[in-house]
């Protein structure tokens, strides 16, 4: 191996540009700046190269120095990037994409029970509305809302998902109470427009009423649609499984449950390639389970 400069003076350098100048980095480095520029000067000329133009109270990275830079830089990074994970190496990391209500009104609220049950690994969880291509990612796990995917890809359908009308405890013995659908009338109907089963869909399927469908908000998020029924705003047509907290503590209540669609509409989604990893399969195994229950 060839021979290193001195780690002291590496570190002063790379402070040095970091920082625009000896005062700055002797400052974030504890140290006095002649000490600083001992050090350049010392690195300088065990290089043979400048790496500093020196003017009136400032210095500048000479064109080496700009060089020099980057690839100290990215060593320093490196150098703490396997630090930082040398003492976590019995410890599991699972990436997860999630659907944006999904995460929000399910996996959050539950994450404490996963780690209570499986303290060995980490979760890191990222939710946007965009598909990813597990092929070509770096997380692990998705839970995709749609289409069940195909091959590569190996999906699990979250079970007991139905999609029924929602409303507020208050609204539903209020002025007007919902006692039967045609009571819908006289409510204000939420729209969720990602549901796979919206409002003409139930109503050709259980109870043909005639209902005003071109009233009431729309929203492109579920947990908007069942956030906004919890305060009252009217009645969304909205998935069990998002809803099932707010269902279990009454903040919701469904009038008419046995008028729900069951619907496919959650999918825990691996590639194939990494569906026998532990960490994964435990991840897979731990809501699959809870949702059933």
């Amino acid at each position: 191996m060839n021979k290193l400069p001195s780690l002291r003076a590496l570190r002063a350098f790379e402070a040095s540009v970091r920082c625009g100048g000896f005062a700055l980095a002797a400052a974030q480095l504890r140290l006095t700046p002649s000490a600083v520029s001992h050090q350049i000067k010392l690195l300088e000329e065990e290089l043979g190269v400048p790496l500093f133009h020196r003017r009136h109270r400032k210095v500048e990275p000479t064109a080496a120095g700009r060089r020099y830079y980057v690839e100290v830089e990215a060593a320093f990074e490196r150098i703490a990037r396997a630090t930082s994970q040398i003492g976590s190496t019995t410890r599991e990391l699972v990436a997860v994409h999630s659907a944006p209500s999904f995460a929000t009104l399910w996996l959050m609220p539950r994450l404490k029970q996963f780690y209570a049950a499986h303290p060995e690994i980490d979760v890191r969880v990222s939710a946007t509305a965009n598909l990813i291509d597990l092929t070509d990612s770096a997380f692990d796990v998705a839970i995709q809302y749609g289409t069940r995917p195909g091959p590569p890809l190996q999906a699990f359908t979250l079970m007991g998902e139905r999609v029924t009308p929602m409303v507020s405890p208050g609204l539903l013995d209020g002025p007007v109470p919902l006692e039967r659908p045609e009571d819908l009338a006289q409510h204000l109907l939420i729209h969720s427009e990602n549901c796979l089963v919206q409002w003409p869909d139930w109503l050709r399927e259980h109870h043909p009423v005639p209902l005003d469908l071109s009233r009431g908000p729309h929203f492109d998020r579920s947990y908007m649609s069942i956030a906004v029924a919890v305060e009252g705003l009217g009645v969304c047509l909205e998935s069990t499984l998002l809803a099932q907290r707010d269902l279990a503590v009454g903040r919701l209540v469904a009038p008419f449950a046995d008028r729900a669609v069951s619907v496919a509409g959650h999918h825990v989604v691996v590639h194939r390639a990494k569906a026998d990893q532990q960490k994964i399969r435990t991840f897979i195994d731990w809501i699959t389970r809870e949702t059933a229950t």
